[in-house]
């Protein structure tokens, strides 16, 4: 399982309709094969304004789903704890992939 940290800097994220703490992701380049979105179900999304900032908003990955031919959005339950969280990981296209393990992540 992984956590997926992104680069979201225009809030394109929206509230569930009749959750309180259920989210929507904009939309990501996932690949065609299905791999990424497949991998991070479980884990956390943590959003952040730049590669090196802080996660200002985030939480565990409920499902994925395809909104295109190689884009994904991402429902995600909100948890506080991935505030203040930075990616440990390479970056690319406005994202970095974190294979967990053990309970820390991030």
């Amino acid at each position: 399982m992984y956590d997926i940290h992104l680069i979201e800097r225009n809030a394109q994220f929206r509230r569930v309709e009749g959750t309180t703490d259920e989210w929507i992701t904009g939309n990501w380049k996932a690949g065609r094969d299905g791999v990424k979105a497949e991998k991070i179900v479980g884990g956390n999304v943590y959003l952040h304004l730049y590669q090196k900032g802080i996660c200002y908003f985030g939480g565990q990955i409920l499902k994925t789903k395809y909104v295109g031919p190689d884009r994904i959005e991402i429902r995600f339950r909100f948890d506080n704890s991935v505030i203040g969280m930075i990616a440990t990981g390479s970056w690319g296209q406005e994202q970095c992939l974190v294979k967990r393990e053990g309970k820390a992540t991030g």
